[in-house]
């Protein structure tokens, strides 16, 4: 997996490509409506071509979420000792290795939590491990701030990313409806893109990529200064 930074720039590149196609797009429907060009650019065909905006968006918030959490993961596994990761990250391994989130039988439970006794135990450090966070589909604002203070990862976003801009959403927030309708029928391609225009969509765009390098700074700061280990142990390891 590449770098944070490295995996969120080659997201945001896709994401002004389409942009700047859609550009082309408005431009080439306004000609053909009032010329005699063909193949024409019909309405529906723009409002199909917007709606993807929205996939996109959230595709870029999902992957910047997923690589962020997958980061912390691979900086302590093969390295550290459960007992020297900070008491919220150490609580996440605890879920994830007894599975406290999942339902289970008295005998599955107890196997797990023998599991667990056996990995305290050892003098090894953690295996592969990843961070569960539960259902997909649902990243927005509150849940990406949600999983970082569970980590106890500071996040500083600027406060005009966080202003509503549509129905009393956040562009976060906007951008996980419309994705959720979609993916699950409650809109049409069609509908979804019907009112949008270019410019609206670069401006949701624009403040999706802003909060979210946000949060792969945060995240950068975070890995950087071992926010994941007990206090002692990052003096030891500056």
């Amino acid at each position: 997996m590449p770098p944070l930074r490295e995996a969120f720039d080659e997201r945001v590149e896709e994401v002004r490509t389409y942009l700047d196609f859609l550009d082309n797009v408005e431009g080439a429907f306004l000609e053909s409506v009032n010329s005699h060009i063909w193949p024409k650019i019909t309405a529906p065909q723009q409002r199909i071509l917007y709606s993807s905006v929205y996939l996109q968006l959230y595709n870029l918030v999902e992957a910047t979420v997923t690589h962020c959490l997958a980061a912390v993961c691979t900086a302590t596994q093969d390295r550290y000792h459960p007992s020297e990761l900070s008491d919220n990250l150490r609580r996440e391994w605890v879920r994830q290795k007894a599975r406290t989130h999942l339902p289970s039988n008295p005998e599955t439970r107890l196997e797990d939590a023998l599991g667990l006794a056996r990995t305290l135990i050892a003098p090894e450090p953690l295996s592969k491990w990843k961070i569960e966070v539960g259902g997909g589909g649902n990243w927005d604002e509150q849940e990406i701030d949600d999983i970082a203070r569970r980590l106890d990862c500071t996040m500083q976003v600027p406060s005009h990313l966080k202003r509503f801009i549509a129905n009393d959403k956040r562009a976060l927030s906007v951008v996980k409806d419309r994705r959720n309708r979609l993916a699950h029928g409650g809109l049409s391609f069609s509908e979804c893109g019907a009112s949008a225009t270019a410019r609206d969509l670069r401006t949701l765009a624009d403040i999706t990529i802003s909060y979210m390098s946000a949060v792969v700074d945060a995240f950068q700061s975070y890995l950087a200064c071992q926010g994941f280990l007990v206090p002692e142990q990052r003096r030891s390891n500056p």
